[in-house]
């Protein structure tokens, strides 16, 4: 799936997503740089485990069929 299809690609290049890292598409996420101007492996590494936070909050959710 093109990242164009994923909510669209900023002016900078960058893939368009809320604060949690999620693009329109359901199940579909873009943390680190991808996602940001901020090129630098450390704001990568934690905006990948905020991401991976979600993303496993997410799972569970759907694995138990609760929000919590």
């Amino acid at each position: 799936m093109p990242f164009r299809d994923c909510g669209g690609i900023t002016e900078w290049g960058g893939i368009v997503v809320d604060e949690f890292g999620k693009t329109n598409v359901p199940g579909v996420y873009s943390p680190g740089d991808a996602a940001s101007q901020m090129h630098q492996a450390i704001a990568a590494a934690s905006r990948g485990a905020l991401v991976a936070a979600v993303i496993n909050s997410n799972l569970n959710t759907e694995a138990w069929g609760k929000k919590g």
